[in-house]
């Protein structure tokens, strides 16, 4: 039977391994992906290896996946900050910092299969095979919590000066997202030095990733709806055929391969139906946006002539013309008065934009009835 432990190294490198994969199609020509993929990646790498050094039965199976997990250890507090710069354009500014950190990681990598690195696995409480640091896996730790605190760093300071409302709301998410993700993940390395404390944090990962994957797609709100059900299908998917792979009896396993495709079936034609939703939502926002876009035009060609005409009525009205007989000037009244309320239309129409966007106020005010009906009997 498969630990807790052994199972949430598991559903972290799913999870981060598809995130990774799905960020990589959607965003191929931005080169800000990039980041993201291989800090998905890094992370994906970590939990596969920390699932087979779980359920090793021997302690040099135990100590080479100890050493592989370590691998994917090594690349994610880099990679962490050069997504970090790369999303807060900050690359040339750090590009120097960058290189050593890069050339910190792979010195850390090339030790990382010797002594120096992991030094051997041992007895710790619950666990027959947990590994020992070694002389160099202490300046690793150092160099993980430097360039994780200075990505923080740099994302309060950005956060505190933006005023664009989507990138503060995505800044936010990195931060919340990498500090579930690091504070989980930080649970692991208490029993390297003999501190009592098991590693349960280590699920928090998975929301730690899912966090982050929704700090980069934030902007398009819709495509992140496809993106959970796609690897919530996929998730469920592939449970459903290790639980089939692993059944007892070839009865079970043929059930379990049955109920994979099925769910395969309904997963597809679930992903297709959000698919054909968002495209529905999409046709009716730009129908949305082009009347909008038309009410607006129209207004402003309306108002136009309307204005040249309450100008002229006034004149005429105040004798710039010649003086009008009071027969003439009553009917010519109501025409200006007519005039208005036509203008005071067209002004409506075009707050519709402004009331769709929620930029109007309502102000209710108390009004005379007297007064309505007496101008519409005036007017007609």
């Amino acid at each position: 039977m498969i630990s807790f432990f052994a199972f949430s190294g598991l559903l972290n490198f799913i999870t981060s391994f598809l995130l990774g994969i799905l960020i990589y199609l959607k965003g191929k020509k931005e080169f800000q992906s990039r980041s993201f993929v291989l800090y998905f990646f890094s992370i994906a790498f970590w939990n596969f290896g920390y699932y087979f050094w779980q359920i090793s039965t021997e302690e040099s199976l135990a100590l080479f996946w100890s050493r592989v997990l370590m691998a994917g250890a090594i690349f994610i507090p880099i990679f962490y900050f050069h997504l970090i710069i790369s999303f807060l354009n900050l690359f040339e500014k750090y590009k120097k910092a960058l290189y050593w950190g890069y050339s910190l990681t792979f010195l850390f990598l090339l030790l990382d299969f010797t002594p120096y690195f992991v030094k051997g696995v041992e007895k710790r409480l619950i666990f027959p095979f947990w590994p020992e640091p070694g002389i160099f896996y202490h300046p690793f730790l150092l160099m993980f919590a430097a360039f994780i605190c200075y990505g923080w760093y740099s994302l309060i300071k950005v956060l505190r000066k933006t005023t664009e409302k989507i990138k503060k709301q995505q800044i936010k998410y990195l931060l919340l997202g990498t500090g579930i993700g690091t504070i989980g993940g930080s649970t692991n390395y208490f029993l390297w030095y003999g501190i009592p404390v098991l590693p349960y944090g280590n699920i928090l990962v998975i929301f730690g990733v899912l966090l982050v994957a929704f700090a980069i797609l934030i902007y398009h709100i819709f495509e992140i709806r496809v993106i959970l059900t796609e690897l919530l299908v996929g998730v469920i998917g592939l449970l459903l055929l290790v639980q089939a792979m692993t059944a007892e009896g070839f009865t079970w396993q043929i059930f379990g391969l049955g109920l994979f495709v099925l769910f395969c079936v309904f997963g597809y034609l679930l992903i297709k139906s959000v698919i054909l939703e968002i495209h529905r939502r999409e046709e009716i926002e730009k129908i949305d946006k082009a009347k909008s876009e038309f009410i607006s035009i129209a207004s402003h060609q309306l108002r136009t002539p309307l204005t040249a005409v309450k100008g002229y009525i006034s004149m005429i009205l105040e004798g710039t013309y010649g003086q009008l007989a009071e027969k003439q000037a009553r009917p010519l009244e109501n025409v200006y008065q007519s005039n208005e309320r036509l203008i005071r239309l067209v002004n409506d129409l075009l707050n519709l934009s402004r009331l769709d966007a929620g930029k109007i106020e309502f102000s209710p005010e108390l009004t005379s009835l007297e007064e309505m009906v007496s101008g519409v009997v005036e007017e007609l």
